[in-house]
């Protein structure tokens, strides 16, 4: 039986090029500069996409709560 690939969630690919994408809802689309989606490159490779796409989306704390690279 063949495997067939499952559909990955906020995963793109656009001309071969694999991106992070996450839709950004209506209401909170002024916070961001109008933006409806934010989108991070992943590289051409599939495989290595797959592996950076958990950081990429993960929720990142504000600079503000940084120190030295660390959560207070």
């Amino acid at each position: 039986m063949a495997r067939i690939a499952a559909k990955v969630r906020h995963l793109l690919n656009r001309k071969g090029r694999f991106f992070a994408r996450l839709v950004v809802p209506k209401d909170l689309r002024p916070f961001m500069d109008g933006k409806s989606e934010l989108r991070s490159s992943l590289g051409p490779d599939r495989r290595t996409a797959l592996k950076k796409l958990a950081g990429a989306t993960r929720p990142r704390a504000p600079r503000s709560f940084m120190i030295g690279g660390r959560m207070r």
